[in-house]
């Protein structure tokens, strides 16, 4: 397993929970929350943006309209994801810096939670090792000590117990223990968490329900976080925002003090002691129940159901699981045998050796039929899941990971070859053959997490050639944007003609293959395609994401038009700036965008001091002389000088869910 350096931070520095609890994950590689933590940290002054941001006070205790997107959840669903308003963020950042240790208790408070903040964090993740190998490859263009001057990886704002993620529980010591023990296990979920709980229940979690009936407006910690909650969803109390981490501490919360009173209630009602006749732990909404008795792991489940239903949460009746000793789930049946089959696979184009340190190296072998190679791969793999329903999406995400971490470890291993240019044709094809197989496991499963790592792959496999094998990497670069159009192409979502829908798997891809250069910039047809600017809704992704790839080519000035005049049309009234999220976002991120002209971003900007300034021309002087030289700082797109790989390691310690 790889080790991660840690490096102090600064306690005191609240402004780093704007880097890790208040943004989802699934959002494009171009987005992130650094530079608006730039801007508060450093103590600038935001200008004519405070009465966007809310840092003046003014509007911070508004109710907020969250900018809500949809993105592909699997084959035939969707998961609604919410970006906060900036100012929410920032009263978050007040709530953490007030509360951090009121939370670290409410969430510390039994043995059941496999994942739950303990402590506020002391140390970020510096660089893994993996991230040193992934270091080799970083753009020229970004000096090192300007990226390493920044929160390279940021952890969470608390220090956390259990598990980062669900799948390292299945493969740990603790659940071979409890297999040991107990001979049933049942898997459970709560249906729809997240949106089904209603904010007022924090304070029956953290005090009693009738407290809380009785003292409505007491200033508590309960009472803070449900007003906290609601006020950055629109006033809403029915269902919380998915997507922030601050949204998966507020559930943990309520479901902890909901394990808590169904232990006791076992032991009151029934003599049943936990960790003695049963054990059930806890995921997030995901529960495992486990006992010797089938009656009394039934028993676990209508106790918890019970408690559950007092908060308006439900299990989902479709989603239960029951196993028998041994226990071998489809996960993890599917996961195992996927593990042999690659690495059969690997075997027949990958030597595994030693050098005189006893350091491993992977070195290429020579490959004589590569597409038959590929195909024999293929069918055994579709042959493992045959035999299991619904096994193929696990499959395809954990064979891309895998094909990262192998195209990486090939590539750093060229470093221990005496005369690796004798070895140019059997780097090509070993790599070449990893690209193709990624992309055909990624068009059968995308996935958000799955483009990041396959955003990896292309990248780094890319710039190897660049800078190791330049006869090849005109080919290499080639088959990468043809493997991209064919996938664009085909890329099929049956709800992706869904307001607000957002193809990041799609965006992703095109975003990392942009940095080939111009001369493999797709055919103006095909970005067409992709954006459809004539539908009546274009998402601040697509728009953002479009204006990055098209930068200034002329090519595309047809397109451009087209985007900005819906740019127009979203901007035209920005009265509710202040609360609208999306406004915020699509209006801040326009006037930093360098590949747009300064006059279009000045009228921006005077039509917003207008409506929200006393005197909206000297407020407009304070942007002219960075109009002028193209020097406004990024907010949340990343425009200038972006090392997408850099953006990718970050996502490594970022966590999804699930």
């Amino acid at each position: 397993m790889s080790k991660k350096r840690l490096k102090k931070i600064n306690r005191g520095d609240y402004y780093r929970v704007i880097i890790s609890e208040t943004s989802p994950y699934e959002v494009p590689i171009i987005f992130s929350n650094e530079g608006f933590y730039r801007k508060l940290s450093s103590g600038i002054e935001l200008k004519t943006m405070k009465y966007i941001v809310g840092v003046d006070g003014d509007n911070s205790d508004w109710a907020k309209i969250p900018y809500k997107y949809k993105i592909r959840k699997s084959a035939d669903s969707i998961r609604i994801l919410s970006l906060l308003h900036p100012s929410s963020q920032l009263l978050m950042v007040e709530f953490y810096e007030t509360y951090g240790r009121l939370i670290c208790y409410y969430t510390s408070r039994n043995e059941v939670s496999l994942r739950a903040p303990v402590s506020v964090g002391a140390s970020f993740y510096y660089k893994s090792d993996r991230a040193k190998k992934i270091s080799k490859f970083r753009s020229d263009k970004i000096l090192l000590e300007n990226e390493e001057s920044e929160i390279v990886h940021p952890s969470s704002y608390f220090a956390y117990k259990g598990y980062d993620r669900i799948y390292k529980y299945f493969d740990s010591e603790e659940m071979l223990n409890y297999e040991k023990r107990f001979s049933n296990l049942w898997l459970l979920d709560i249906s729809k968490c997240f949106s089904s709980i209603y904010t007022h229940t924090i304070s029956w979690a953290t005090k009693t329900k009738d407290f809380t009936k009785r003292y409505k407006k007491a200033n508590s910690f309960g009472a803070s976080f449900d007003k906290l909650m609601q006020n950055s969803n629109h006033g809403e109390t029915n269902g919380i925002l998915i997507g922030p981490e601050v949204s998966r501490i507020f559930a943990e919360i309520i479901l902890q003090k909901i394990d808590i009173t169904v232990i006791n209630n076992l032991k009151t009602k029934y003599e049943l002691s936990f960790n003695d006749n049963y054990v059930f732990r806890r995921y997030v909404d995901d529960y495992f129940v486990y006992s010797n008795s089938e009656s009394t792991v039934r028993r676990i489940r209508e106790e918890i159901s019970d408690e559950l239903s007092k908060y308006n949460l439900y299990f989902n009746e479709l989603k239960v699981e029951k196993y028998k000793r041994p226990y071998f789930t489809v996960k993890s049946k599917v996961i195992q045998d996927v593990k042999t089959e690659i690495k059969i696979f690997y075997n027949k184009f990958i030597l595994e050796t030693k050098d005189s340190s006893n350091i491993n190296v992977s070195s290429p072998l020579e490959i004589h039929h590569l597409d038959e190679l590929k195909r024999n791969f293929i069918h055994r793999i579709k042959s493992v899941c045959a035999e299991m329903k619904d096994s193929f999406p696990i499959a395809c995400g954990y064979i891309i990971s895998s094909l990262r971490n192998r195209a990486l470890e090939i590539m750093d291993g060229i470093s221990r070859q005496a005369d690796p240019e004798t070895k140019h044709g059997d780097y090509k094809n070993s790599l070449l053959l990893i690209l193709e197989a990624s992309f055909y496991f990624y068009a059968l499963e995308p996935s958000v997490n799955s483009s990041y790592k396959l955003c990896q792959i292309l990248i780094m496999v890319n710039r190897f050639f660049k800078g190791h094998f330049p006869q090849h990497a005109e080919l290499i670069a080639e088959r990468t944007v043809e493997l991209s159009r064919e996938f664009f192409h085909n890329y099929k979502f049956e709800d992706n003609d869904y307001i607000a829908f957002v193809p990041l798997e799609k965006l992703n891809i095109l975003l990392a293959i942009r940095e080939l250069g111009d001369e493999y910039l797709l055919p103006i047809q095909v970005i067409d395609s992709i954006f459809n600017f004539d539908s009546d809704e274009v998402s601040y992704f697509d728009l953002m994401s479009f204006l990055y790839y098209v930068k200034n080519n002329e090519d595309y000035s047809l397109l451009k038009d087209k985007a900005l005049k819906i740019i127009d049309k979203k901007l035209e009234n920005l009265e509710k700036i202040n609360e609208n999220a999306e406004l915020a976002y699509l209006f801040l991120d326009t006037i930093a965008c360098p590949f747009i002209d300064n006059g279009y971003r000045k009228s921006l900007i005077l039509n917003m001091c207008k409506i929200h300034m006393s005197s909206a021309s000297l407020a407009l002087v304070d942007f002219e002389k960075e109009l002028s030289d193209n020097e406004i700082d990024d907010w949340f797109i990343q425009w200038k000088e972006l090392d997408l790989l850099i953006a990718l390691e970050k996502k490594e310690l970022e966590l999804s869910y699930g």
